[in-house]
């Protein structure tokens, strides 16, 4: 399931919507009396993004198959992809620095580790910052990055339980 998302000032919400034509990601104001109708921030597909801290760009998931990030200009401008592969939504957390991911293809093999990877907007590259081993579920949103990039914090399956842990990465 997508997250929902407050915008940078506080002032609106980030939602997807799932219509006919499919999910896309929407903005409404946060406090309204209805009378302000959301607006659609993504075409061609949303289902979870977030606004950066300046407010000027708003990085998303498509769907949940793509495995990509894209970049969307605010308040309008052409949405361009950030990073091709190893996007799963849910896994992934918007940084002022950059963005930190893990990419958990096949979630449910318990025998391979999961990168982590850190994507930083300074150089354009990416970096492993540490790996992620055990049933995984991708379904659940529970992936956090430390400010300083040396701990992971992130939500594991267990038979019918869920545990969270934190690993640390030198």
């Amino acid at each position: 399931m997508g997250r929902p998302a407050w915008s940078a000032d506080g002032n609106s919400v980030y939602f997807f919507w799932q219509q006919k034509s499919g999910r896309e990601i929407w903005r409404a104001p946060a406090a309204s009396d209805g009378s302000a109708a959301p607006v659609q921030v993504t075409h061609g597909g949303g289902f979870e993004g977030f606004e950066s801290a300046d407010g000027h760009q708003f990085y998303y998931v498509k769907d949940t198959r793509s495995h990509e990030l894209w970049r969307l200009p605010l308040p309008a401008g052409e949405a361009q992809i950030v990073i091709v592969k190893g996007i799963c939504a849910g896994w992934w957390q918007l940084r002022a620095d950059g963005i930190a991911f893990a990419d958990i293809a096949n979630p449910g093999d318990t025998t391979t580790l999961k990168p982590v990877w850190f994507y930083s907007f300074r150089t354009g590259e990416q970096r492993k910052i540490g790996e992620l081993a055990g049933n995984l579920n991708p379904d659940t949103p529970d992936f956090q990055v430390s400010p300083d990039l040396k701990h992971i914090l992130f939500a594991r399956f267990d038979a019918a339980n869920s545990d969270i842990e934190t690993i640390s990465w030198p």
